[in-house]
C-alpha cells in the first residue's frame, strides 16, 4: 500500500525523534539537560519527543548538535528500478 505524503511525513519525523531519545538516553541526558544547552524549556522538549508539535531542521540540528551528533540527510528512491538521477 502505497502511504501519502503526510504519512511519510509523520514516519519520518518519528524516525528521527526516536533515534535522538534513543541517543538522549545513551548518554545519560535529560529533557532538562537537552533544553538547557539549546536554550528552551524542559516542557518544549518534552512535545517534541512525544510528537506534540512539527519541529523545524533547526531545532532537530540543535538537539542533534548538543549531544555531540551531525544531522545527514538522504534522499532514497522509492522505485528500485530507476537508476538516481533519471527521469520517470
Amino acid at each position: 500500500m502505497e502511504m501519502n505524503i503526510q504519512d511519510i511525513q509523520l514516519e519520518t519525523r518519528r524516525k528521527a525523534i526516536k533515534r535522538l531519545i534513543a541517543y538522549r538516553n545513551m548518554l545519560g541526558m535529560s529533557q532538562k539537560d537537552i533544553a538547557d544547552k539549546i536554550g528552551v524549556s524542559r516542557p518544549n522538549i518534552t512535545r517534541f519527543e512525544s510528537e506534540d508539535y512539527n519541529p523545524t531542521i533547526d531545532m532537530i540540528v540543535k538537539i542533534a548538535d548538543c549531544m555531540n551528533l551531525d544531522v545527514e540527510i538522504n534522499f532514497l528512491e522509492r522505485d528500485k528500478n530507476i537508476p538516481a538521477g533519471k527521469e520517470k
